[in-house]
């Protein structure tokens, strides 16, 4: 049998094989410099396993082997020298096995508390739209201010109501949600199964990954200027990760508008935010039908999503953050660099056919900043994939994804 065969049979590559040669736990015969593997390699090959599934070392193993070959154990020093190994690794596994059960029982515990909790799904979960909002709320067509009609009043929220203008704009107030006409029940972005979840860092995601969007989120958070003064704060439309991590942490003086296509999305950000403390403004629709005037945002934070609308929409949409930014309005966010993932990028594009890949590199994005008038302050690295495994779904296993954090100023 030669070395392919001996592999293949035990379900192992060449290379596990050779170290094993090399390590005389196999000693196979070597004929026109090839090895040639007999039954005796089959007996070791089956006692390396068998010590394997026992739980030693590949050192403890080599010990065997040398005992073995050199006594046939028939020495009474070595018979007890595997006795003390036997014994030793008996205790080992016995400890480890008490200190298991102990992580089992604990486990139990912390599982019976999550199996008692119960997600409370309220429909109307936020108090809806506050009085001091409605000076903002302008057509996006002409930019003239929206007339009210049908509206219903709670807590001192708008939770109910229409909003029209005289050229034919027309969008609705529904349990406390703003609905344009063009939003949509389920997202059109489909990066990630999982998209519809709250925090879009999921299972489907590996721990490298996930490590990396909290430090991206970071980055945004650390990035917020302190004020003495209430500001508009906008997030969306896809992803709101920096908003869901630092929830409890943000200033709660100022008012946070969160946008998404996606109503299944809004009402589970809505839901999950409820309880925050924050004075938040949700509007499922497309950015063009935002009812929002110009000229009002201070911060608008890009949690990905001038890349995630670049993936669904095929452009990007620094115009539009720059109209609703105020004068000097900072813009705040974070970029992926696949250069070095050319073929992750082309997996996902098979789920977004009109993605425009060859917009993603950062220079694209600071090139688009520029011409829509935005003043790059900052573009660096925050952090990178690294290793051989997927990161995310469509990931290519081996491709490295960095992620660049930016901060930028309406000129």
């Amino acid at each position: 049998m030669r070395i392919g065969d001996f592999a293949k049979k035990y379900d192992m590559n060449v290379t596990a094989v050779r170290y094993y040669i090399e390590n005389a736990l196999l000693t196979p015969q070597r004929k026109n410099n090839q090895y040639i593997f007999d039954q005796s390699c089959i007996d070791d090959m089956d006692k390396i396993l068998e010590y394997k599934e026992c739980g030693l070392t590949l050192e403890e193993i080599e010990l065997m082997f040398f005992l073995e070959k050199t006594s046939k154990f028939q020495d009474e020093t070595i018979l007890q020298i595997v006795q003390d190994l036997f014994e030793e690794k008996i205790d080992m596994f016995k400890d480890e096995q008490a200190k298991i059960q102990k992580s089992i029982e604990r486990l139990q515990e912390e599982l019976k508390k999550f199996s008692g909790i119960q997600v409370q799904r309220q429909s109307g979960a936020s108090a809806g739209i506050p009085f001091s909002f409605i000076p903002y709320l302008y057509c996006p067509k002409c930019g003239l201010p929206l007339s009210m009609d049908n509206t219903r009043i709670q807590n001192g929220h708008l939770s109910e109501g229409e909003l029209t203008c005289a050229c034919g704009y027309h969008a609705v107030i529904s349990e406390g949600i703003i609905l344009c006409d063009d939003h949509e029940e389920d997202t059109p972005f489909k990066w990630f199964n999982n998209v519809d979840s709250v925090y879009s860092a999921t299972d489907e995601y590996s721990g490298v990954y996930r490590i990396l969007l909290d430090k991206g989120s970071l980055y945004m958070y650390q990035n917020m200027p302190e004020s003495d003064f209430s500001q508009m704060v906008m997030f969306g439309p896809f992803t709101c990760n920096c908003l869901l991590r630092f929830c409890n942490d943000l200033d709660k003086r100022h008012t946070y508008v969160v946008i998404d296509p996606s109503l299944k999305r809004i009402k589970r950000l809505q839901e999950y935010l409820s309880d925050s403390g924050l004075q938040l403004i949700f509007m499922a629709g497309g950015i063009d039908e935002i009812p929002l005037r110009k000229g009002s945002i201070d911060i608008y934070m890009d949690d990905y999503s001038v890349t995630n609308s670049l993936c669904t929409y095929g452009s990007f949409i620094y115009d539009k953050i720059h109209a609703f930014l105020k004068e000097t309005g900072l813009l705040i966010g974070l970029v992926g660099d696949y250069k070095d993932a050319p073929k992750s990028l082309q997996n996902i594009k098979k789920d977004h056919p009109n993605y425009p890949t060859e917009k993603m590199p950062p220079s694209k994005f600071k090139a688009n900043m520029m011409m829509n008038g935005f003043e790059l302050q900052e573009m660096k690295t925050v952090g990178s994939t690294h290793g051989n495994e997927m990161h995310f779904p469509r990931n290519e296993v081996g491709e490295q994804v960095s992620m660049l954090g930016y901060t930028a100023i309406k000129k």
